[in-house]
């Protein structure tokens, strides 16, 4: 229990375990300041309706149910969450039935990175390539262009030479 309880303060992913309804048995340290709650006792026994907005704690309670229902663990998925006051995060979760000792579903088990600092960079890496592609695009029309006029130069510039040298008597070329 001392390990246990070591782990949960220390662990930098947030920990927890939920019963079957939703609401949190157990949670780390690093879930209570995620959710910016002083001590992480004070989310014993209440649900992710009480700290998200209601459409993420809706798609949270389905992932749950169904993970309890087919006891297949839900590892790796990138969740967009909303805060009550609209502020978005990003989470990196995996989660998986929690089983009592003879096998049956109590509830489920969480374990999630915070991803939002990786997934705005992400973000702006795409929005940047885009960027970066359309000004590509944009200075391969306007070389195009600058080509054409320099190929038109050169027609007119050879029209306006002439086409025989200039014969000077009394000057041979031998």
């Amino acid at each position: 229990e001392e390990f246990f309880d070591f782990l949960l303060e220390k662990i930098p992913d947030q920990v927890y375990f939920k019963d079957r309804q939703g609401r949190f048995l157990r949670a780390s340290r690093a879930v209570a300041n995620y959710l910016d709650v002083a001590n992480p006792n004070e989310i014993i026994g209440k649900s992710d309706f009480d700290f998200w907005s209601e459409n993420t704690a809706k798609e949270a309670a389905a992932d749950e149910k169904r993970i309890m229902e087919t006891r297949q663990a839900m590892v790796g998925k990138v969740e967009r969450l909303v805060h009550p006051d609209g502020r978005d995060t990003w989470d990196y979760t995996t989660k998986m039935p929690l089983l009592d000792s003879r096998g049956n579903v109590i509830g489920i088990c969480g374990i999630n990175k915070d991803f939002t600092a990786l997934k705005e960079t992400q973000d702006t890496l795409a929005e940047e390539r885009n960027r970066l592609k359309a000004l590509t695009e944009e200075l391969e029309k306007k070389n195009a262009a600058l080509q054409a006029d320099l190929q038109l130069a050169r027609e007119i510039q050879e029209a306006l030479l002439p086409r025989d040298y200039p014969t000077f008597p009394g000057f041979g070329v031998s």
